[in-house]
């Protein structure tokens, strides 16, 4: 008899631990699930995965705390601990979230209307279990293609070229990889364009900061992509620029320029680009530079201290 009971509690036991580790059986995403996905992407500030620990009501909103466990895009605190808005969350459950920052700093608020509840390997995708694994897949691809500027401009004024640098710094090349073959997307006409363009990221530290928040110290990534030389226009009269990869100055290690540069605009991504292939740095030495002649507004100057100078007062006169 206790010999039975064992065995019909063994068996009972095996019953409850298969129907806990049993997987959501789930169907493949469709092109427009995937598409609708990356449409998030595109749309959000933040990008994570995490657990609703709690819900909080002030002033008739509900505040879902958001424990997070692994950020697929965006920036977030060393807590990893968020405040969102949604229209329903269940304490207790992972999801896969897309979220825009709010007026308030520290909150956000859900992007799309519909929680994407997870499961194992499986997400709740407008009522079905889809593949999150595939899901996935396209984001980290799509997360990891370079936001590049859409419209390469060529400036012919010096107080032009300074007001479009986000930032115009002295830095030193610790890294220069070879170009090679780099995926990118770039918005064109209101889409979204994605391609593959000769680049390489490098990695530069600032030395002395002209313009911008840039602090020495800084180690920066700055995407090198000579190839727009052949798309720019010229910023005043928008007419296509004459200028090729032979006008491009190559970037070398552990050699010192003054860039003029421009910062992403997807909030998800931290790289920097020059203004342009031509216009983007010159070779300093000391306190000597030099410029191509094709690069306008540059031309002529022989001394750091000089160029630094008329770049200040070319900003003071644009404020």
């Amino acid at each position: 008899m206790k010999r039975c009971f064992a065995f019909v509690l063994l068996t009972f036991c095996m019953l409850i631990l298969s129907a806990c580790g049993k997987r959501v059986s789930y169907v493949e995403p469709s092109e427009k699930v995937l598409l609708d996905a990356k449409l998030f992407y595109r749309q959000s500030s933040l990008v994570v995965f995490g657990s609703c620990t709690a819900a909080t009501v002030k002033k008739e909103i509900t505040f879902y705390t958001i424990q997070i466990s692994e950020v697929i895009a965006g920036e977030v605190d060393d807590s990893r601990t968020i405040q969102v808005t949604a229209k329903s969350l269940d304490v207790g459950s992972g999801y896969l979230l897309f979220l825009v920052s709010t007026d308030d700093s520290d909150n956000y608020k859900m992007l799309n209307d519909t929680a994407l509840k997870i499961k194992t390997d499986s997400v709740l995708w407008d009522g079905t279990w889809l593949s999150l694994n595939t899901i996935l897949n396209e984001l980290y691809s799509f997360a990891s293609t370079i936001t590049i500027p859409g419209t390469t401009y060529f400036y012919t004024k010096l107080k032009d070229l300074t007001t479009a640098s986000d930032a115009i710094f002295i830095g030193k090349v610790i890294e220069s990889p070879a170009i090679s073959k780099t995926k990118v997307k770039s918005q064109v006409d209101g889409a979204i364009v994605e391609n593959t363009v000769d680049a390489s990221v490098v990695r530069v530290v600032v030395y002395g900061s002209v313009k911008g928040d840039l602090k020495y110290g800084t180690t920066i990534r700055l995407v090198n992509y000579p190839s727009a030389v052949s798309s720019m226009i010229d910023a005043i009269s928008l007419d296509a620029v004459s200028l090729n990869h032979s006008n491009v100055m190559p970037l070398s290690n552990d050699s010192t320029y003054m860039f003029f540069i421009q910062k992403t605009k997807d909030v998800k991504q931290d790289y920097y680009f020059p203004v342009n292939p031509v216009q983007g740095w010159i070779s300093v030495a000391r306190d000597f530079v030099t410029v191509a002649r094709f690069n306008t507004p540059l031309y002529g100057y022989k001394t750091l201290p000089l160029l630094i100078r008329d770049v200040r007062s070319s900003l003071v006169l644009t404020k």
